[in-house]
């Protein structure tokens, strides 16, 4: 399923719009900063609330955060508010956590004061893949450290923000 598709169960209410024109979190790696404050839907408690801005990266892999924040964060800008109203199979499940019950719903009101986009291919550098393919393409592997998984003789291309490798037959 794909994050803004009606797939997904969360639902996002705007409670307040970021003005035009403004940043807004919508590929994946996008850095954002935001004030939260979680509540369990069935009365109310809060179970979690961010000390000033809480840091996190939309979309990102491996997951860090519950479907349901990911879902919620789409397409928000900076400066906007939202509350997003979070079903158990996209929180925390049947497994809950340390004061969140599980197969709770959640609702979580989320400020946005910061988005930065993640880097685009700009100043990306072109490795040639030796022939034979999988080797070392500048010391790692597409996601992780190790080997790149470009072949057939692709290129590679190192972001030296992420530190890893991208093959551009995989995109």
């Amino acid at each position: 399923m794909k994050i803004g598709s009606n797939e997904y169960k969360s639902k996002v209410l705007v409670v307040a719009t970021g003005p035009a024109g403004a940043a807004d979190v919508k590929a994946p790696n996008t850095r954002v900063s935001a004030t939260v404050v979680g509540k369990l839907e069935s009365d109310g408690s809060t179970f979690w609330k961010s000390q000033g801005d809480f840091d996190y990266v939309y979309g990102e892999t491996p997951r860090h955060l519950i479907v349901g924040f990911d879902v919620g964060s789409y397409g928000m800008k900076k400066g906007e508010t939202r509350m997003v109203c979070i079903p158990p199979e996209e929180g925390y499940g049947p497994v809950g956590r340390p004061g969140i019950p599980s197969n709770s719903t959640l609702v979580f009101t989320l400020g946005c004061d910061k988005v930065t986009p993640p880097p685009g291919p700009v100043g990306f550098k072109d490795t040639p893949v030796p022939s034979g393919g999988k080797d070392m393409c500048s010391g790692c592997e597409t996601g992780s450290p190790g080997k790149c998984l470009a072949t057939e003789g692709g290129k590679c291309h190192w972001s030296g923000f992420y530190g890893c490798c991208i093959s551009n037959s995989s995109q």
